[in-house]
C-alpha cells in the first residue's frame, strides 16, 4: 500500500463511481502483530469537519492528480481498445459481402458544437474523417 503523511492532500478514485475525490489524510493506523508485517491504514476527510472515513480496498489513491490522470487515461485506452478490437471482430461478418461502404460528411462546424453536449459524450473524429458521438460513461465498464 502506498504510503501517505498525516495532512497530505490525496485523490481518490471510487471503484464504482467515475468521478476524483479530493481528500485530506488525517490519521494513520500502524497494526502490528507477532506473526505479520506492520498493516497501514488510513483515514480521510473530504471537507473540514466532515466524518473520517477509511481509504480502503473501495479507492485507489494518488499523491498527485497528474497520476490520476494518467491511471484514467490509461483505463480509457484499454477500453477504447477493446471497443475497437470487438468492432474489427464483428466485421469479419462483411468479409466477402459486396455491400457499399456509406460515409457521412461533417462540417467543421460540427466538430465545434460541443455546448449541446453532456459531460458524458465525447465527440472523435473517425480515420475516415467522420465524427462520432462517444458515450463515455460505458468505458469504466469496458475496462474492467
Amino acid at each position: 500500500m502506498q504510503r501517505f503523511q498525516i495532512g497530505q492532500i490525496v485523490f481518490l478514485l471510487p471503484v464504482n463511481e467515475q468521478k476524483i475525490i479530493p481528500a485530506k489524510i488525517v490519521e494513520e493506523v500502524i497494526r502490528r502483530t507477532v506473526n505479520s508485517e506492520p498493516s497501514v491504514r488510513y483515514f480521510a476527510i473530504t471537507k473540514p469537519n466532515s466524518k473520517e472515513f477509511l481509504i480502503d480496498k473501495n479507492f485507489t489513491a494518488f499523491n498527485d492528480i497528474e497520476s490520476a490522470r494518467r491511471y484514467m487515461n490509461e483505463k480509457v485506452e484499454i477500453a477504447l481498445n477493446k471497443i475497437c478490437d470487438h468492432a474489427v471482430a464483428q466485421a469479419q461478418i462483411f468479409k466477402n459481402d459486396s455491400l457499399p461502404s456509406t460515409s457521412v460528411e461533417v462540417e467543421e462546424d460540427d466538430m465545434e458544437d460541443t455546448e449541446s453536449l453532456n459531460e458524458n459524450v465525447a465527440l472523435v473524429r473517425l480515420p475516415d474523417g467522420s465524427v462520432a458521438k462517444l458515450d463515455t460513461s460505458s468505458l469504466a465498464k469496458l475496462a474492467k
